[in-house]
């Protein structure tokens, strides 16, 4: 019993490192959480019979913060990124440069309603991904009228694709262009409407995706060791879950069960004899949240129930002994750090901090540390 003792007077020293380093982490993410600019080269597009000139493109997203998301460093962290200058005078700039514009042909509006960059990986190599949709309008005087509308979408493979999402952007600003420019635009039924109308309007896709994302479950088989200020032990869990994002998090479903060897002076406190009642079993069943950090890395918080049945035995003052049984409930909430390998089927680990309350007599409360290891399929 000594060494447990002994072992425990650490813990609470390493759970305080822990937390800092949390923060750490946190604070170290807020610092630079600045959006990664990207700087549009000039190119320009050959359009046959043009009878048009590109008047102005508005931006008419609902987000305007940023374009999507870049990977960067080792644990494939995800940065928000814009285009160096602005969406709407780097577009307009880009398409002076890039097509005649002869002011004496129809007038022509482009307004952006959605422009997407995104990176995600499988095994060893990337994908980078230049999503937009847009729609052109036709002017007379103060007042606008639709007659197109397209989408393109440029994607890319490789082992880095960071840095082809300027070459990819360029693609589909092309791609409408020549769409447009290839279309019946000048036979589109014409109904005209005030431009502020248009110029004021804001455009929402809440998928962030012009294509439907691929959805599967994920399922972790684990083992941990458990060490806390007042038990240390192990156990095993299940722990599933869709990648399928609900404001940013993913919904997990968790089945466990801890054995867990309790702090004898627990049981002397309560009036127990500590030789024989040191051991105990809990079932868990609960759920939370998973963020992901980055491709591998995600921060996990969970919120269990737990219950179990624990037996007590009670040296009596004539020295003869009572054995009570009893079912024994509680909760526990943790938060963890878990590297979770890209491929379908791999491995992961996992490193977090635990707090649990009970109704037992002897083990009321816990605070510790947890690590996890095991197979993702």
């Amino acid at each position: 019993m000594e060494s447990l003792k002994i072992k425990r007077k650490g813990v609470s020293k390493y759970i305080y490192v822990f937390i800092s380093a949390v923060f750490l982490f946190l604070s170290n993410g807020g610092l630079n959480a600045q959006n990664e600019l990207i700087e549009l080269k000039s190119s320009l597009i050959r359009l046959p019979n043009q009878s048009y000139y590109l008047e102005t493109v508005v931006d008419g997203r609902g987000n305007q913060n940023d374009i999507g998301f870049i990977m960067k460093g080792a644990f494939n962290k995800k940065v928000k990124a814009d285009l160096k200058g602005g969406v709407a005078p780097t577009l307009n700039q880009f398409y002076q440069y890039a097509l005649n514009r002869d002011t004496l042909k129809t007038p022509i509006v482009m307004r952006i309603v959605f422009l997407y960059i995104s990176e995600k990986t499988n095994g060893a190599s990337e994908s980078g991904k230049a999503e937009m949709k847009v729609e052109f309008y036709k002017r007379e005087g103060n007042q606008l009228a639709k007659v197109f509308e397209t989408e393109a979408i440029s994607e890319e493979d490789g082992v880095d694709v960071t840095s082809g999402h300027e070459r990819r952007i360029r693609k589909v600003l092309e791609n409408v262009i020549l769409s447009f420019n290839n279309s019946d635009w000048q036979s589109a039924e014409l109904n005209f409407v005030p431009a502020e109308n248009i110029l004021a309007r804001q455009s929402q896709i809440l998928a962030n995706t012009l294509t439907p994302e691929d959805y599967h479950w994920v399922s972790l088989l684990m083992a941990n060791a458990a060490f806390g200020t007042n038990a240390e032990g192990w156990g095993g869990s299940y722990m599933g879950f869709s990648t399928r994002q609900r404001r940013g998090w993913m919904i997990p479903v968790h089945l466990a069960i801890d054995r867990i060897t309790v702090d004898p002076s627990l049981f002397n406190r309560a009036g127990y004899d500590e030789k024989n009642n040191i051991r105990f079993s809990y079932f868990k069943l609960g759920s939370g949240g998973i963020k992901k950090l980055g491709e591998d890395f995600n921060f996990v918080f969970g919120i269990n129930a737990v219950g179990g049945s624990e037996e007590l035995l009670r040296i009596n003052n004539d020295e003869t002994s009572t054995t009570s049984t009893s079912i024994v409930f509680g909760g526990e909430a943790s938060q963890s750090f878990y590297f979770i390998s890209r491929s379908r089927f791999g491995f992961f680990l996992g490193a977090g901090i635990y707090e649990r309350i009970f109704s037992s007599d002897v083990y009321k409360n816990d605070i510790g540390l947890r690590i996890e290891a095991g197979f993702k399929f």
